[in-house]
């Protein structure tokens, strides 16, 4: 044991320096963090600067990783003759040992311990450190594993660098072969995943079984017997498995499942029709970013009145998926996602309900049009799909009406409040693992009311119930800002679909949100004015965010579709 420790110890001091700078990169991304949550909020293009230079130093970061375990590495290569272990009472198991052993401590511990202040002071419980740690180590696993494969098969950089370009080139192809495979999936197992989901991840979890496993026996290999050309030849084998079972492989072994249970009344009543399909061709010269294409018109009936209808929260989930069929056995499939073409309308009345202020009224035409949007709500929430093709398949189309099996997938969200913050600036207040900090606020000179927001939040991309969570990455979940006057009954909106400008830093997600606010109006000896400024002494700035409440999936079949112009 005095030895393998021995061992660790040369490692760290020869490569002292290597560390040292390394260490500073993780500590430059901390420091970026600390200067954007400082901001003033309403510097977009500075804070489009730090984030860029946060990504870089994270990129570094992994390339130095990738440099660093060579180097552990080589320090006593195991290819050729002249290595000065060889002479010394070293095992190959010892050293090993070793080897492991230190690059645990350089890349698992060294940098957990960097990032972990850096995560107490965001707020994250042990839940979410749990996951940071995570996603941290696998990061680190995807560069350390190829690289220690690399390094125990060369005794050089340079021929490290060779054989790091053909591996780029390896995993390009085999990337290709497997993005193909998954497009042949026979579109009738289709689930209300959107596509074949637990298919997909069975698929990546045996793939990434045999990579590791490949690894480990190439690096045990050549650690115990140094036959470089059987772990040439391990590894062959072992990248050829992962090709066989991405491209082969046809059985779900995942026994989780996505999306919630049905808990809202009335939602096993929602049904869905087909109203319209609309063909758009291609026209002479036209741009090629504009393509022949189809629309889908329909309507989901049914919907209670206080939930919404979100088509697009989590990609990977809620999927869905159309095909078109003919006769002679000819089929276009379309896997994507649909549009709930009424979602503000239903946005502000429900956030007006929500606050408890006055319902729209007609005092303009924009107010009058959203409140005949309201009301169409009553009759259906319309969802659209955009359908992208070829020009000789919408020549068909036109020509030959086909059978359509539609696989509808879209979610039931509530509103929430989230926070209510005095209109004035404040310090770091702490709602959960958020963080928030109104920067500014005041009038302008058009009369407008501005407020520079920052937020942070808990933001780590592994879920380790579901790998696809990570692949999805962020959840989109909208959000609606209001300031609201309880004295005057009244509430003005910002309606917005995320931040201005935002960045992840260790996992923490930081936002910065310009809002500008006009107020209200008011109907007076018959004509509609706006409120003075003083409307917004009295306004407190809240926001609120959507909860998912039931996951509906539907199949509609149509056995012969007519396309309009």
């Amino acid at each position: 044991m005095s030895l393998t420790v021995h061992i660790i110890k040369k490692d760290f001091r020869r490569l002292l320096g290597p560390l040292v700078l390394w260490a500073l990169l993780l500590l430059a991304q901390i420091l970026i963090g600390v200067r954007l949550l400082h901001g003033d909020g309403d510097n977009l293009e500075w804070f489009g600067r730090m984030a860029l230079y946060g990504k870089l130093f994270f990129a570094l970061d992994l390339v130095v990783t990738y440099v660093l375990v060579a180097m552990l590495i080589h320090e006593d290569p195991l290819v050729g003759s002249q290595e000065f272990w060889l002479t010394r009472p070293i095992s190959g198991a010892r050293l090993l040992g070793a080897k492991i052993l230190g690059a645990v401590v350089m890349f698992g511990v060294l940098p957990m311990l960097i990032w972990l202040p850096w995560w107490l002071a965001s707020g994250y419980g042990w839940h979410e450190v749990a996951t940071a740690v995570l996603e941290t180590l696998i990061w680190k696993s995807l560069v350390v594993i190829p690289a220690l494969v690399l390094a125990v098969v060369t005794d050089h950089f340079s021929r490290y660098l060779v054989w790091t370009l053909v591996l780029i080139l390896v995993l390009t192809v085999v990337v290709a072969i497997v993005e193909a495979s998954l497009e042949a999936l026979d579109p009738r197992l289709v689930n209300v995943r959107g596509w074949q989901l637990g298919i997909v991840e069975t698929k990546l979890w045996l793939v990434l079984a045999a990579v590791i496993a490949t690894a480990a026996a190439v690096v045990l290999q050549q650690f115990l017997t140094r036959n470089t050309t059987r772990s040439f030849v391990s590894a062959a084998v072992g990248l050829l498995l992962a090709v066989l079972l991405a491209v082969g492989w046809s059985w779900d072994w995942t026994t989780w499942h996505v999306g919630h249970d049905g808990t809202s009344a009335g939602a096993d009543q929602i049904s869905i029709t087909l109203d319209q399909a609309k063909l758009k061709q291609k026209r002479p010269n036209e741009s090629p970013f504009n393509p022949a294409g189809a629309t889908f018109y329909l309507t989901a009936h049914g919907v209670p009145a206080d939930l919404g209808a979100l088509t697009y929260w989590a990609p990977t989930n809620y999927r869905s998926e159309q095909i078109l069929r003919w006769p002679d056995g000819a089929m276009l499939r379309f896997r994507g996602l649909l549009w709930f073409d009424s979602f503000e309308a239903w946005e502000d009345g429900a956030m007006r309900r929500l606050l408890g202020v006055r319902a729209l009224q007609t005092d303009t035409k924009a107010n009058e049009l959203g409140i005949a949007e309201q009301q169409k709500l009553q009759q259906g929430r319309r969802l659209v799909a955009l359908w992208p093709m070829s020009s000789e398949a919408a020549a068909r189309l036109a020509k030959e009406p086909p059978a359509y099996d539609g696989w509808l997938n879209f979610l039931l969200i509530r509103p929430k409040v989230e926070f209510e913050l005095p209109l004035r600036e404040s310090g770091r207040e702490w709602h959960g693992t958020n963080s928030l900090r109104l920067a500014a606020a005041g009038v302008r000179e058009d009369g407008r009311m501005f407020a520079s927001l920052i937020e942070t939040m808990a933001d780590p991309r592994i879920d380790v119930t579901g790998f696809a969570n990570w692949l999805a990455g962020e959840t989109f979940n909208p959000k609606v800002y209001a300031l609201k006057n309880r004295a005057g009954n009244e509430a003005t909106f910002v309606l917005t679909y995320g931040s201005n400008q935002a960045t992840r830093i260790g996992t923490v997600q930081i936002r910065w949100n310009t809002l500008a606010f006009s107020t209200p109006r008011e109907k007076r000896d018959g004509k509609w004015v706006s409120e003075p400024a003083t409307w917004f002494d009295g306004a407190t700035l809240v926001r609120a965010g959507f909860v998912p409440d039931t996951l509906v999936s539907r199949e509609l079949k149509v056995e012969r579709l007519e396309f309009t112009p």
